[in-house]
């Protein structure tokens, strides 16, 4: 099949109008689909705009055999920690999140975190789940990947 030039550029400007201008996004895949407590997801974003304000959003990939209703970060953004429980499903265990099949994606803006005179972001994200018995869940399963969205405040 052969491919008009001005065809191909019309579909690329299609596609990048499609783009939200002031978005950055990375996600972290979790290695074999089980998060050491000992392993830290890491996401630098670099050459930020510092007369723009940003706020940021957080994107969980799981399968829909993740044990628990919750999901327990630490959240260090620039040196400041914070803690996120973030809610995946609800009382009568139905997910919260989109997705088809056995994934889903839940996503949450990140409302007490706010991005501004900086030109550099460094993120890292650990899990912080605790059971009654061991106190720490050292290999959990069935989160996927961890994405943190950087969005230009208008």
């Amino acid at each position: 099949m052969k491919i008009n030039f001005k065809t191909l550029i019309l579909h690329v400007l299609i596609l990048s109008a499609c783009i939200k201008q002031g978005e950055i996004t990375s996600f972290v895949k979790v290695n074999d689909k089980k998060w050491l407590v000992s392993d830290s997801l890491k996401y630098n974003f670099n050459n930020i705009d510092i007369k723009n304000k940003y706020y940021s959003q957080i994107i969980i990939k799981h399968k829909t055999d993740y044990y628990f209703q919750n999901l327990i970060l630490f959240v260090n953004v620039n040196d400041q920690l914070d803690t996120l429980n973030l809610t995946l499903a609800k009382k009568n265990g139905s997910w919260i999140g989109k997705g088809v099949g056995d994934t889903r994606y839940y996503s949450k803006k990140l409302d007490n975190l706010t991005i501004k005179d900086t030109k550099s972001i460094s993120i890292i994200i650990n899990h912080a789940m605790r059971n009654k018995e061991t106190n720490q869940i050292k290999e959990l399963q069935g989160i996927s990947s961890i994405g943190v969205k950087i969005i230009k405040d208008n």
